[in-house]
């Protein structure tokens, strides 16, 4: 477990509309969306997280630059301010899903880079784009603007019982943001720190959202202790994530992430060819294959439509010596049975040989535009893949409802 500590955050002024400023973070964030934020309000965390492109940018002039000269001024107009008590953030989201109610509990503190004790697992593979993309910002603006996910196993809710008597009282936030409701208290008592810290030490944690980001923070600490030394800016050596309980139960949501493939990058016809190693399926409703889907794991969904038709053609994998001929190496069979394993690897890289994956296929919630459609990867999944040191490909796991950016901010300059 890497060490963690309170932190002064940074805020948004209580006085301020806090539904209207903040945001999702970026990577879910649509050009469409993007617009939409920069009219919702004049301090919208959009133009921190995913600042606009303006024509004629370059290395002087472009969004990062813009972004840390923003959050510069904000601060000094104190639409941001900086907490007065280093605190660990306790947080609750209330939300619906399939009409049922839920909740999921977390925290939020500052956690340490450094170290050769540390157990913080990532699950997925991450793309040099998005990295090039975020280390710009980090350079930049040298803050955390939003949390990075993570899970620990605490079945006992060790920590869910040391954190309740603090939740009784009145939240330090309580925002509402598409049928979520996001609730904040801060946490600055030393002794139930203190016990906290202790129940954590010898935790695995899991990276559930936020892999770019920690990759990047990672690497820009990195960065900063060769220009500054080990003790020159320890600010650097922190990250800020957002911890919560795997054991809770059903507030913990995976869904799936269905994928885009850009047309004509692929045959379809060549699909017929799988039916050697994969049972198809037809069904006439996305509903009734999104069933399909849950209930055979090993398996995606082709979307397709002529006119007013629309049919999903489900391929169940009948036969694993498929997947075998594309990934080499002594995989955990959660890896090789894993839905996203099977289409990405398998079929799109292996059997359809994709070129260039990062530009042919991007990624999607909405069932309806998707071009390939998945089942939602599990909790046990993604454990025993991290725990054998293997990752899922890119986007296997959408954890919902997403971390808010800009409800605490972490500031290495600052905020210790």
């Amino acid at each position: 477990m890497p060490r963690i500590k309170p932190f002064k955050g940074v805020l948004y002024n209580q006085k301020l509309p806090l539904s209207m400023v903040i945001s999702p973070p970026y990577d879910v964030i649509s050009p469409q969306q993007q617009a939409i934020f920069y009219k919702r309000h004049p301090a919208n965390a959009i133009r921190l997280i995913l600042g606009q492109k303006h024509p004629g940018d370059n290395l002087k002039h472009n969004r990062y630059k813009r972004a840390a000269h923003v959050y510069k001024k904000w601060l000094k107009q104190k639409i941001l301010v900086v907490d007065n008590t280093p605190s660990i953030y306790i947080t609750r989201v209330d939300f619906k899903e399939d009409g049922r109610e839920k909740t999921r509990l977390g925290f939020i503190a500052a956690a340490s880079l450094r170290g050769n004790k540390n157990r913080l697992l990532p699950h997925e593979r991450t793309f040099a784009g998005p990295k090039r993309d975020r280390l710009k910002l980090m350079r930049a603006c040298r803050t955390n603007f939003s949390q990075i996910f993570t899970l620990y196993s605490d079945p006992e809710k060790s920590i869910t019982k040391l954190l309740k008597p603090f939740m009784a009282k009145k939240p330090h936030f309580r925002v509402r943001y598409k049928g979520e409701e996001h609730f904040i208290w801060k946490l600055s008592h030393t002794k139930t720190i203190n016990r906290l810290t202790k129940i954590m030490q010898h935790k695995d944690i899991f990276i559930a959202d936020g892999h770019h980001r920690y990759a990047v923070t990672h690497g820009f600490s990195r960065e900063m202790q060769k220009r500054f030394g080990a003790h020159g800016f320890p600010g650097s050596q922190y990250i800020m994530l957002y911890f919560s309980n795997m054991d809770e139960g059903e507030g913990l949501s995976i869904l799936p992430t269905h994928r885009l493939v850009r047309e004509g990058a692929i045959d379809r016809d060549k699909l017929k060819n799988l039916k050697d190693f994969f049972t198809v399926v037809s069904k006439k409703s996305i509903r009734d294959a999104a069933k399909v889907l849950n209930k055979n794991r090993q398996a995606f969904g082709l979307l397709t439509k002529g006119g007013c038709r629309q049919e999903v053609k489900i391929f169940i994998l009948k036969d694993r010596a498929f997947i075998k001929k594309f990934i080499k190496g002594n995989f955990p069979h959660a890896k090789e049975a894993l839905a996203t394993t099977i289409l990405d690897e398998g079929v799109l890289k292996g059997f359809l040989k994709l070129k260039n994956f990062e530009k042919n296929v991007s990624y999607t919630r909405d069932i309806k535009e998707a071009t390939f459609l998945l089942p939602p990867a599990t909790l046990d999944e993604l454990k025993t893949i991290a725990c054998a040191g293997e990752k899922m490909p890119h986007k296997s796991t959408y954890f919902y409802p997403k971390l808010l950016s800009g409800l605490v901010i972490y500031d290495q300059e600052r905020s210790l």
